[in-house]
């Protein structure tokens, strides 16, 4: 599975602001990921549209769009209080969704030979010794793209989080 995930030291920061509450910190963190993460989604989507153009749209067989696939989740840790956030391409597991397709795109299937060697039994009791052709994706790779170009949004957090002390200070005082 393809995912990146961002970590926020703020001792410095801590240090330098010591009148903001702990709430205050968390939601500082929270933001400055959310911007980070919604960064490389909106990234890795572009990308994805423009390798294939029809991942944005809704087909006859599934119930969303193969470019909701690539999500955002934020994780704290309880014991730490650390907050993570993950960009993934695992899409939903609900009912009727293709998003799951998306890591085949991202990957590729089948790369070496796009013939199944097993001998198998079709449903009327034949038997056969010979391959069946089950196709191939090639790799798009977008979500690696994304990613690359997110290093250097991970530069940009620090922007992100004095931005975001500046917007809670002038809203406190």
């Amino acid at each position: 599975m393809n995912d990146i995930e961002f970590k926020v030291d703020t001792t410095e920061l801590m240090r330098m602001n010591r009148y903001f509450s702990d709430k205050d910190w968390f939601t500082v963190k929270r933001r400055a990921l959310s911007k980070a993460g919604n960064a490389i989604k909106r990234d890795a989507k572009r990308i994805f549209k423009s390798k294939l153009p029809k991942a944005s749209h809704k087909g006859d067989k599934f119930s969303d769009r193969l470019i909701d696939a690539i999500r955002t989740s934020k994780i704290k840790n309880e014991g730490t209080g650390e907050l993570h956030l993950k960009v993934h391409t695992m899409g939903s597991r609900k009912s009727g969704s293709g998003t799951y397709r998306a890591r085949f795109f991202e990957g590729g299937a089948r790369q070496n030979g796009d013939r199944y060697q097993k001998p198998y039994v079709d449903s009327l009791g034949r038997k056969y010794t010979h391959g069946r052709n089950i196709g191939r994706i090639k790799p798009l790779y977008f979500f690696d793209e994304a990613v690359s170009r997110g290093k250097v949004q991970e530069t940009n957090m620090a922007k992100d989080i004095e931005a975001e002390i500046i917007k809670l200070n002038n809203k406190k005082f």
